[in-house]
């Protein structure tokens, strides 16, 4: 009888921890993913490869061209946005999104070698404008 009753409540501690661990993996991914929804950092890292993109096609499109773009997701008003060159040496074109100090950067396609540089603080949303192979980009409010 006594074997029995040990065996019994050992596979019930076991089955116990086991539970406890599940719980605590499962606390584990949960604060994860609540610091990376807090965290702008994924959103900076969105927005400058989706404005990548955005100017990408805008540049290989045919004709004049108007374009808002907006989110209603990310807040565009807590961000600067800047297109602009590189470096001198480096004539790649990137967009550069920042936040409270933070940046990041993603490159982009330009068909020709001048040297356009857009910043734009604070945006409700933002206007691209394409009109004769040149593009303009401002703040839509």
């Amino acid at each position: 009888m006594k074997k029995r009753g040990t065996i019994t409540l050992r596979q019930t501690l076991i089955h116990l921890g086991m539970l406890a661990l599940v719980a605590f993996v499962f606390y584990l991914l949960t604060s994860y993913v609540n610091s990376i929804r807090q965290n702008s950092d994924f959103d900076m890292l969105f927005l400058s490869r989706d404005l990548a993109l955005l100017l990408n096609s805008l540049y290989s499109a045919p004709g004049n061209v108007e374009y808002i773009y907006a989110t209603d997701d990310t807040a565009l008003s807590s961000l600067k946005l800047e297109f602009k060159q590189l470096s001198s040496s480096d004539d790649k074109p990137v967009v550069r999104v920042e936040y409270e100090g933070a940046s990041r950067t993603y490159p982009y396609a330009k068909p020709s070698p001048t040297s356009e540089a857009f910043l734009i603080q604070v945006p409700k949303s933002i206007k691209f404008d394409k009109k004769d192979n040149q593009l303009t980009v401002t703040k839509n409010e």
